[in-house]
C-alpha cells in the first residue's frame, strides 16, 4: 500500500536468497520483446523479414531476352522483294544491313550475302557480284555453298554459256536437298536462280540479235541452254525469222533495236561483244 510502513530489508540468509530469486524473475517477465519497428530502428531486421526481402529481390531479377540475329531477321523482307522482282531495293537493303551489323565473321552473314550475289547477277552487275562474293564468311561449316555459288559466278564472268546453265542447275539441286544447311535460304535460292536464268537468256538473245546477222538453231541453243525446238520457238516469238532451207535464224532489226524485258543494265557493250566472239570459239571447238 502507498501509506503502509516500508518493507524491512532482508536480513537473514534465506530472505536474501528469496529476494534475489524474486528480482531475477521480475526482470525476466518485464523485459520487452523487440518489435519490428524497434528492430528497424536498430538496423537489425527480424530474421523472417530478411528472408522475405531476399525472396522478393530474387523474384524481381530481370532476364534479358536474346536478341534476334539481324541476318536471320532479314530473310522475310528479302523473300518479299524477290517475289516482287524489286532487286534494286533488295540490294540497297542488304547493303545497309551488312554495313550496320557487327557480324563480319558470323556464319549467318551468308544468309544475306548469297541473295546479294544473286541479285547482282540478275542485274548483270558482275563486278559487284564478285565483290559481294568476297564478303562471304570463311568459317562456314558447309563450304560447298560458296563453292557452288563461286562456280556459277565464274561461269558467268567468263561468259561460258553452257556452264552457266549447268552451274545454275547444280545450285538449285543442292539448295533443294534435305541436308542443305539452311532451308529458308535454300527456298530463296530456288526462287532466285530461275529468275537469273531467265534474265540471262533474255540478255543473250539481245546480244545475239545485235552480234549476228543470222545464226543456226544449233549454235543458238548452246547460247540459250535449251533444246533446238525451244530455241526456235523463242526466237520466232521475238520476231526472228527461221529459214528451214538454210536452217538459220535471222533477228529482226528495228530502228530502236531489240527490247529487253528485264530490269538490268544495258547489254550492248564492247566487252559483251568480245565475250560473244570468245564464246563462239569455245562452242565451235
Amino acid at each position: 500500500m502507498a501509506n503502509g510502513p516500508p518493507t524491512p530489508p532482508p536480513i537473514t540468509t534465506v530472505e536474501i536468497e528469496d529476494e534475489a530469486k524474486t528480482t531475477v524473475a521480475e526482470s525476466t517477465i518485464s523485459q520487452p520483446t523487440e518489435t519490428a519497428d524497434e528492430a528497424g530502428a536498430t538496423g537489425n531486421p527480424p530474421a523472417q523479414q530478411t528472408e522475405s526481402s531476399g525472396n522478393q529481390a530474387s523474384s524481381t531479377t530481370v532476364i534479358q531476352p536474346l536478341q534476334p540475329d539481324p541476318f536471320e531477321s532479314a530473310l522475310p523482307k528479302i523473300s518479299e522483294l524477290v517475289a516482287a522482282s524489286r532487286f534494286r531495293e533488295l540490294i540497297e537493303d542488304i547493303e545497309v544491313i551488312d554495313l550496320t551489323t557487327h557480324g563480319e565473321n558470323s556464319p549467318n552473314r551468308m544468309l544475306v550475302m548469297i541473295p546479294l550475289v544473286l541479285a547482282y547477277l540478275i542485274r548483270d552487275e558482275i563486278a559487284l557480284a564478285r565483290m559481294a562474293m568476297k564478303r562471304l564468311p570463311r568459317n562456314l561449316t558447309e563450304p560447298r555453298i560458296t563453292q557452288t555459288l563461286g562456280a556459277l559466278l565464274l561461269a558467268v564472268s567468263e561468259r561460258d554459256y553452257p556452264k552457266v546453265y549447268a552451274r545454275a542447275e547444280d545450285f538449285i539441286d543442292y539448295a533443294g536437298k534435305p541436308d542443305f544447311p539452311h532451308q529458308r535460304l535454300g527456298t530463296l535460292i530456288k526462287n532466285m536462280i530461275p529468275i537469273f536464268v531467265a534474265t540471262f537468256r533474255e540478255r543473250t538473245f539481245t546480244l545475239l540479235s545485235r552480234g549476228y546477222s543470222s545464226i543456226t538453231p544449233t549454235m543458238a541453243s548452246k547460247y540459250i541452254g535449251l533444246p533446238i525446238q525451244h530455241v526456235t520457238k523463242m526466237a520466232t516469238d521475238r520476231r526472228w525469222t527461221y529459214d528451214p532451207s538454210t536452217e538459220t535464224l535471222t533477228p529482226t532489226v528495228t530502228r530502236k533495236g531489240s527490247k529487253v524485258s528485264y530490269a538490268g543494265s544495258p547489254p550492248s557493250t564492247l566487252r559483251n561483244f568480245e565475250s560473244i566472239a570468245d564464246s563462239v570459239s569455245k562452242l565451235e571447238a
